[in-house]
C-alpha cells in the first residue's frame, strides 16, 4: 500500500505528493520515526532550533490518517533511560574522618 508522509508544523501542512509503498503500519511507524530523527538531526547540524510541535501525519491511499507521530515523542523515545547509581551509606566515623582531612 502507498503511504504519504505529510509534515504538519503548527497550522501548515507540507504535503508528500509522491508517497512510498510500504508493507504495513509497523513499517510506516519505523519510517516515520527514522524520518523525524533525520529531519531533527539535519536541523541541528545546520544550527537551527528544533520545532518539537512538528508532526508526521501519514495518510493511506484513501486519504485516511493512519499515523500521527509528533517529533517530540520521537525525541523522548530517543533518550536512553539512565539507571540511578545507588551508593552504600558510609559509617559516620569514616565520613567525619574523610571530611576533616586537609590536603
Amino acid at each position: 500500500m502507498r503511504y504519504f508522509f505529510h509534515v504538519r508544523q503548527h497550522s501548515a501542512l507540507l504535503k508528500d505528493d509522491d508517497g512510498i509503498e510500504l508493507d504495513g503500519i509497523d513499517i510506516v511507524l519505523q519510517e516515520a520515526t527514522a524520518g523525524a530523527r533525520d529531519i531533527m538531526a539535519e536541523r541541528l547540524k545546520q544550527g537551527c532550533p528544533l520545532d518539537v510541535n512538528t508532526t508526521f501525519e501519514v495518510h493511506d491511499e484513501a486519504g485516511s490518517v493512519v499515523l500521527s507521530l509528533s517529533f517530540a515523542s520521537v525525541l523522548l523515545m530517543s533518550i536512553k533511560p539512565i539507571e540511578p547509581q545507588i551508593h552504600a551509606p558510609q559509617g559516620r566515623g569514616k565520613a567525619a574522618t574523610a571530611s576533616s582531612r586537609r590536603p
